[in-house]
């Protein structure tokens, strides 16, 4: 499995996704845990994601986005 450290969003889509995920992760002060369970996930899978590693699926990353910044989950 790679490392975020490995990851290149400038040459594949996946990375980008990955790296943009972890950052906004980051950001709002998530946990892997508390990303997990908005998107209906493992903190393992949410880890996998972030490295670039891990089954991401459309209405998967729909409903992390959709969640936005709201604490409220």
């Amino acid at each position: 499995m790679e490392s975020h450290d490995s990851l290149d969003p400038r040459s594949s889509l996946w990375d980008l996704v990955a790296v943009q995920l972890r950052l906004l992760r980051l950001h709002h002060g998530w946990t892997c845990q508390q990303v997990g369970e908005v998107a209906n996930a493992s903190r393992s899978h949410v880890s996998n994601w972030e490295a670039g590693a891990g089954d991401l699926t459309r209405p998967t990353l729909l409903r992390w986005t959709r969640h936005g910044g709201r604490q409220d989950y």
